[in-house]
């Protein structure tokens, strides 16, 4: 059991790292050339009412799929559509609870990972604000962003900038084509020191507000276990 969940959260662990990288590099303008929109640039997304993306994932030779994220107000749900073993998986973070849940929705089990002892009373969340979306404001992210241009990527407008990052082997290269329209990445591309390249591409971007059920916990859920993720 021990040897399960370990493996549960390092798996829980990767894929919440995966999608707060995706966070951080949330953007979008009309006018990228002009200095004094930047700052308003990165709030553009907080004006959406929730949002969703679709993007491939691979973790292995067997785990390899379709990533589905929806955020809002305070809660996120990804579908991890397994193409390797046929399997589907849910992990939905509800920030009331203080926790994260990785549920079978096949047998309609899930294990718990928790975070804070208490949980929240309803009304005292601000549910206009994205709590599981990170930090998207990072000032030295922000400090590094060159090579602006505003062009049409796939038939959408987009923002394309470049950062690029010290290595000891040499530089590394990040890419990023925004949509102009959401402010959310379509592309990301990342340029290692050694050459190698590792992709992934955003598609079927859509703005909530999404029912709320998306954001509940299945009825009747057995919640196996319960482990403090940290």
């Amino acid at each position: 059991m021990n040897s399960s969940n370990a493996m549960n959260k390092k798996y829980f662990r990767y894929v919440s790292i995966l999608i707060t990288v995706m966070m951080l590099v949330i953007l979008g303008t009309h006018q990228p050339d002009a200095a004094d929109t930047w700052r308003e640039i990165m709030k553009k997304p907080d004006g959406l009412q929730g949002y969703y993306y679709a993007t491939p994932y691979a973790f292995s030779n067997g785990h390899y799929g379709i990533m589905r994220v929806w955020n809002q107000g305070y809660a996120q749900r990804v579908e991890l559509d397994n193409f390797g073993t046929g399997d589907m998986t849910i992990l939905l973070t509800r920030q009331q609870d203080g926790a994260y849940y990785q549920i079978d929705p096949q047998r309609n089990e899930a294990i718990g990972f928790r975070y804070r002892e208490e949980e929240i009373p309803p009304g005292v969340l601000d549910e206009s604000r994205y709590a599981v979306s990170g930090d998207r404001y990072d000032p030295v992210f922000l400090s590094r962003i060159q090579n602006v241009e505003q062009l049409e990527y796939l038939q959408q407008e987009a923002l394309y900038f470049e950062v690029r990052s010290p290595h000891r082997n040499g530089e590394e290269t990040y890419r990023a084509w925004i949509s102009v329209e959401y402010g959310l990445p379509l592309k990301e591309e990342m340029v290692m020191a050694d050459g190698r390249i590792h992709q992934r591409v955003y598609t079927d971007l859509q703005e909530g507000p999404f029912p709320p059920d998306l954001f509940l916990l299945p009825e009747d859920v057995e919640i196996l276990s319960w482990t403090w993720f940290n």
